[in-house]
């Protein structure tokens, strides 16, 4: 689990075809001018809630100062978003022990904000260059960032990630009160999901990966887009989990700060067969989604899907205060109950950022992993089949 509090970051730039350039970065020219973080106030309402971010995918950069994106409905020159890339992150891919390490981050959970400055079509101009770098394959997005000056702030939201954006919960002010819950929880990256196939191979299966889903559970989703060539088994990809394999195993759970749980086996027969944790991400000024959990092996229809890890909530604002029994989450969901078949892993926690000058009152703040399923083996009472795993403390 994982939440941070800093201030604005530095970064590189980025690149694509036609060269375009405007003034120098964002964060430079917001130097000495805290006033230029904030976008134009529009009056909120006397209580902010629900869904309050637009997303869209991005298609094409062009030079540092244009992208095209798949949807420009929700944005309107003038406004402040955050450029964010999901995933890209290089791993290991050999069918060992290593399978699922992190070689390079590459541009995964790189981020930043700037300005729309103009709109044509599906083309969006940036009034500042890009300070990254950012790779189309790695499913980069963008998201509207809504300045409420000074506002209440009931119960938000935000739309789950569903491989191309979503996600992320972000928003700024000058003095903002929580009186409602904040909540990005199971908004992250996505479960594995169980797919049952009773022609299951007649003798364990020990490998990292499979070619089908009667060796193994699906892997849980995470950083590295690898995960979609090698799709089955017990070996974890980056911060996804692992799925159970042959014979109704348990899928591991996801990981972020803190590394994901072992699934468990079928009857405690054979530890080689169990879904492995996801491993945890150095942070290196970026952020990351909560791992989704691995399913568990399924022969029957008793087996479960692994669960959804935790989203990203992004505050900016002068000031923030709460109320009693206000919260700000960003937990991993849980995986259902399993019956004779391997049950999912757990999605591990998400990820908060208070970007804050002044806190006044104290703020419950809460990322856990979610826990893996439980099992109930009627109507087999003698058959123990594999749980799933949660994530592990940081």
């Amino acid at each position: 689990m994982k939440f941070l509090f800093f201030f604005p970051l530095l970064m590189a730039m980025g690149s694509c075809t036609a060269a375009h350039n405007y003034l120098p970065n964002f964060e430079e020219q917001a130097k000495g001018h805290p006033s230029s973080i904030f976008s134009p106030l529009h009056s909120p309402p006397a209580c902010i809630s629900g869904l309050i971010n637009h997303y869209a995918a991005i298609v094409n950069f062009c030079g540092r100062g244009s992208l095209t994106v798949d949807s420009i409905t929700g944005f309107s020159p003038g406004d402040k978003i955050m450029i964010f890339q999901t995933q890209g992150a290089v791993i290991n891919t050999a069918n060992g022990p290593a399978f699922g390490e992190v070689t390079s981050l590459e541009n995964a959970g790189r981020f930043e904000f700037n300005y729309i400055q103009s709109i044509k079509g599906n083309q969006i101009t940036l009034k500042f260059n890009l300070l990254h770098s950012y790779d189309l394959s790695g499913n980069p997005q963008i998201v509207n960032v809504p300045n409420f000056g000074d506002a209440s702030i009931c119960d938000l939201t935000c739309k789950p990630w569903d491989g191309k954006k979503g996600g992320i919960l972000v928003f700024e002010g000058k003095h903002l009160t929580l009186t409602g819950n904040v909540n990005a929880s199971a908004r992250g990256f996505r479960g594995g999901e169980v797919i049952p196939d009773p022609n299951y191979p007649p003798n364990s299966f020990w490998d990292y990966y499979g070619a089908k889903s009667a060796e193994g559970g699906m892997k849980g989703e995470g950083v590295s887009t690898s995960r979609n060539q090698f799709l089955w088994g017990k070996g974890s990809a980056a911060n996804g989990g692992g799925g159970g394999n042959n014979i109704n195993a348990g899928g591991g759970g996801g990981a972020n700060g803190g590394k994901g749980g072992m699934g468990g086996t079928y009857h405690d027969q054979d530890i080689l067969t169990q879904g492995l944790g996801g491993k945890a991400l150095p942070y290196e000024g970026r952020l990351f989604f909560g791992g989704g959990g691995g399913a568990g092996h399924a022969n029957n229809e008793g087996g479960t899907s692994g669960a959804a890890g935790g989203g990203i909530i992004y505050v900016l604002a002068e000031r923030l205060s709460a109320s009693s029994g206000a919260s700000i989450m960003a937990n991993g969901g849980a995986a259902l109950l399993g019956a004779y078949d391997g049950s999912g892993g757990g999605g591990a926690g998400g990820t908060v950022v208070l970007d804050v000058a002044q806190v006044d009152t104290s703020i419950f703040i809460q990322c856990n992993g979610g826990i893996g399923g439980s099992n109930n083996s009627e109507p087999y009472p003698d058959d123990c089949h594999g749980t799933g795993g949660g994530e592990e403390e940081a």
